[in-house]
């Protein structure tokens, strides 16, 4: 038969392990949402320079069609 002392003692020590365990628990959840918080960013950051690359393409070929245009246009006035 346990004592009162061993009852207590053993009381605290399932406390303790507890608070461990939700301050791991807490601790877990808290950088995982960091991760996601990095993840999402990143995802953010990289849609941004495929629109930038988009757009530098749609210019470039502007760009490109307005080049052909005026050599028609020479072309055709010659």
């Amino acid at each position: 038969m346990k004592t009162f002392n061993t009852f207590r003692e053993d009381l605290n020590d399932k406390r303790m392990q507890l608070r461990q365990k939700q301050k791991d628990s807490q601790r877990a959840a808290s950088e995982k949402a960091s991760q996601n918080r990095k993840s999402f960013a990143q995802e953010i950051e990289n849609k941004k320079a495929e629109v930038a690359e988009r757009q530098r393409k749609m210019k470039e070929r502007e760009e490109v069609e307005r080049e052909v245009r005026k050599e028609m246009e020479k072309d055709s006035e010659e």
